[in-house]
């Protein structure tokens, strides 16, 4: 299975202890070509632009039912995402790739448009993953199928591109379906949504911030003389 389940590593609240096992989207960024991934990166573009991965994908905890058995396939996401903060404004950045990593689904959901806020990711047609359904549970308290993916360039060449936060987030969520064990019958899961989202951090390394201080020092003095 090419993207298959895989346990979900890191990912801050996803296996915290709750009322009900959750289920939702969970985004993921990754600043050295997918070797690492994380929901919360840093990045500097004093020096130049910054390419980042994403990754999207559709997650569930053990506890999550679908017509009262346990989960245990994605089904269909119906719906947008949006990067925020990204794209108007600052001049650089650039969606590179964005492809569906899934079997089937509308192809409008590569779809991208530019807003005020960032850049939207699809549009309210669905998602599919039909084609390989698990009867069993792999033994891993959260299970994860990567849905979407691409890369972004972060560019430099805008005042305000230099200090600001890009987050990766759910925009319009219609319909998040799964199997349960033993039915080929897809439907709305039962648990805790959560979608976590991933968040980059745009700021300046220590040495260009101790360089902005030190510019910052000297107009000072100069003022003062």
């Amino acid at each position: 299975m090419k993207n298959g389940f895989v346990l979900a590593i890191a990912v801050a609240g996803l296996a915290a202890s709750a009322q009900a096992a959750s289920y939702g989207l969970l985004f993921e960024v990754s600043g050295d070509g997918g070797a690492n991934w994380t929901q919360n990166l840093n990045v500097d573009v004093t020096s130049g632009a910054a390419t980042v991965k994403f990754r999207i994908s559709a997650y569930f905890q053990d506890g999550v039912t679908v017509n009262g058995n346990q989960a245990v396939a994605f089904n269909r996401f119906t719906g947008s995402n949006i990067i925020t903060n990204w794209g108007s404004g600052f001049a650089g950045d650039q969606l590179q790739t964005y492809t569906r990593d899934v079997s089937s689904g509308n192809a409008a959901i590569l779809s991208t448009t530019q807003t005020a806020a960032g850049r939207l990711l699809g549009n309210t047609t669905a998602l599919s993953f039909a084609s390989q359904l698990l009867l069993n549970l792999p033994s891993s308290p959260v299970y994860t199928t990567q849905i979407l993916s691409g890369q972004i360039k972060i560019g430099n060449t805008a005042p305000g591109a230099f200090v600001r936060t890009i987050e990766l987030k759910n925009n319009s969520q219609i319909s998040l379906n799964f199997y349960g064990a033993g039915s080929t019958t897809a439907g709305p899961a039962l648990g805790d949504l959560v979608n976590s989202n991933a968040v980059i951090n745009v700021i300046p390394a220590p040495a260009s911030l101790a360089l902005v201080g030190l510019g910052g020092l000297v107009a000072a003095r100069r003022r003062r003389a």
